[in-house]
């Protein structure tokens, strides 16, 4: 799923990857109009202990897009199959 960051001036989000249409991933540093496939980096998961006693840790993956200006691009012919 694409994103298009929609805020004002550049922003880095250390904690989330762009992954390029080269399949090259580089730590997202989101630049004003342009278009990202996003996804959180390995190691920024949240484990939440269990409610009950005995029960498994829950692994929540932090959310997409990132809190801040994003808005989601529809699909085209080409990122289709992405989604």
């Amino acid at each position: 799923m694409s994103w298009r960051y929609t805020g004002e001036t550049p922003a880095t989000y250390p904690a989330y990857l762009a992954i390029g249409q080269d399949g090259q991933v580089q730590t997202l540093v989101a630049e004003p109009g342009q278009v990202y496939e996003i996804q959180p980096a390995e190691g920024t998961e949240t484990v939440v202990p269990p409610e009950q006693e005995g029960g498994k840790p829950t692994v929540r993956k932090l959310p997409v897009p990132p809190a801040g200006p994003w808005e989601r691009v529809k699909a085209t012919t080409s990122d289709k199959g992405k989604e």
